[in-house]
């Protein structure tokens, strides 16, 4: 018998709700190469993930080895990257006040606090052993990717290369990969290397320590299903529900489906991240449906799929979204979404800070997600205007681009529209989850306005600081942040 219809986030109006559990995903081979991880070929070990989530091909499961050495967490809440940073040993100095040290001390503190004698020993031993080594390894891998590149742009020899990432991962912990990602060998990007917000200082334990007062009574961002519940409940705007697929049956609303509505339709995992998992098939026919790889099913025979699909895991289907007109060259055939930062203010409200448009290119016409190897460009928050589009910088291929690679449209100096709307819209949608002190939302900006398309409670925030070329910690998010960890300690 079919699960009954259910988009609530209400766990008492919920029967046995499936579990969010990414690892209930098919099985296939990754495919992923050691070439692949040497080169920092992010998008070929996202692929290789979204094949094999079980990680059943060897160098995929050695990676994640090695990456789970690199990153210690255990049972503490705060993570340790590579080895013990170094500025760990002056973390107790005063700083100059300003929301990036604040965010960095935070950091730094917690690390020391979560542990014991005996493992606080082990991390000033691990600095003594393991810091130059370690780090010795990362710039050299890092400076073999992109060294090169960066002397014949900017005339930097390699050995200057080398002396500046030593010396910002031990006064700035900023690590090898990022000197480059961040264009920190460039004078006045690395002047201002004290204010960057670094991944493993917020998703390695600070957004952690902002969820904990209220852990028990998060919002629903995780859960797609329960998202779009709350979202339509505060009259947010976001894309309908088609279908629910979720233990080998298709329903609505009426229950279980045997037709599909003669639209392009999107499929995305109840829990899924980054776009893994998700399927797009065009209506190309009466009874036809057909995917990016060329598949073409009939109506009954993707009911079919999408029915064993719910099987390993719960999925959504939608109606595919389209991109406005006036921005429609600006992508594959993916939907380009807006990644918008909203914090809470000091008032108690919302604010939105901080934004950049995100583009697929290349073969991927699903999702436009940055590492999945899309590009992104800064959007001026006045105005809705972009800037030169860039990928994450991890390596020297791609650079900076004033034109879509693979249609030639103009991207820099282009203008959003419905941007006033767009951020009303987020800023709307915050307050839809109070609890939450900053959110990442990806919204279309659709014919007829903008849409919601999720949240993310924990926004990866590399990707503002990369597009924009200037650190977080010295714009307004850096101070929201700061404030809000503050109030987390005092609490």
């Amino acid at each position: 018998m079919a699960r009954p219809w259910s988009l609530s986030d209400d766990p008492a109006q919920a029967q046995a709700p499936p579990r969010c559990d990414e690892s209930a995903a098919p099985t296939a081979r990754g495919g992923l190469r050691v070439a692949d991880i040497l080169r920092a070929d992010v998008p070929a070990l996202y692929r290789a993930l979204l094949a094999d989530p079980f990680r059943e091909d060897r160098v995929l499961r050695i990676a994640y080895r090695l990456f789970g050495w690199l990153e210690h967490h255990g049972r503490h809440l705060t993570k340790v990257v590579y080895c013990p940073p170094l500025p760990l040993l002056w973390s107790a100095r005063r700083g100059d006040g300003g929301p990036a040290t604040l965010i960095h001390k935070a950091y730094l503190r917690e690390l020391w606090r979560e542990r014991g004698p005996l493992e606080r020993a082990v991390l000033l031993l691990s600095i003594l052993l393991l810091w130059l080594p370690i780090n010795l390894v990362a710039v050299s891998w890092a400076t073999a990717l992109n060294g090169a590149a960066v002397r014949r742009r900017s005339g930097k020899g390699i050995a200057a290369q080398v002396a500046e990432q030593v010396r910002l991962a031990a006064v700035n912990n900023i690590l090898a990969p990022w000197y480059y990602s961040f264009d920190l060998h460039e004078a006045r990007k690395r002047r201002q290397a004290a204010h960057y917000v670094h991944r493993f200082e917020t998703k390695g334990g600070l957004y952690r320590l902002l969820k904990r007062p209220v852990a028990a009574t998060l919002s629903p961002l995780q859960d797609k299903a329960a998202f779009a519940a709350r979202c339509r409940r505060h009259g947010v705007r976001t894309l309908p529900v088609l279908a629910a697929c979720e233990r080998g049956e298709v329903c609505d609303e009426s229950g279980r489906l045997t037709q599909l509505p003669a639209v392009d339709l999107f499929c995305k995992p109840t829990c899924g991240r980054g776009g893994e998992g998700a399927e797009r098939w065009d209506h190309v026919a009466p009874d036809l449906y057909r995917n990016g790889a060329g598949v073409a099913l009939s109506t009954a025979a993707l009911l079919a799929h999408l029915r064993k699909r719910s099987l390993e895991r719960p999925y959504l289907l939608q109606p595919r979204a389209r991109n406005h007109a006036a921005t429609r060259d600006l992508s594959n055939g993916a939907l380009a979404t807006v990644r918008l930062l909203t914090c809470r203010s000091e008032r108690g409200g919302h604010e939105a800070t901080d934004a950049v448009f995100r583009m697929a290119v290349g073969a991927n016409t699903v999702v436009d997600n940055f590492h999945a190897g899309g590009i992104a460009a800064a959007i001026d928050m006045a105005t809705g205007t972009l800037g030169p589009a860039t990928d994450m910088g991890l390596r020297p291929e791609r650079g900076w681009c004033e034109v879509h690679p693979d249609t030639g449209a103009r991207i820099a100096g282009r203008t959003l529209p419905y941007w006033p709307e767009t951020l009303a819209l987020a800023v709307r949608a915050h307050g839809a989850f109070p609890d939450r002190v900053i959110i990442g939302w990806d919204i279309a900006i659709l014919d007829d306005g903008p849409c919601v398309i999720e949240g993310n409670g924990a926004p990866d925030l590399d990707i503002h600081q990369r597009c924009s070329g200037e650190p977080l910690g010295a714009r307004r998010l850096g101070a929201l942040l700061a404030l809000a960890i503050l109030q987390a300690l005092a609490g």
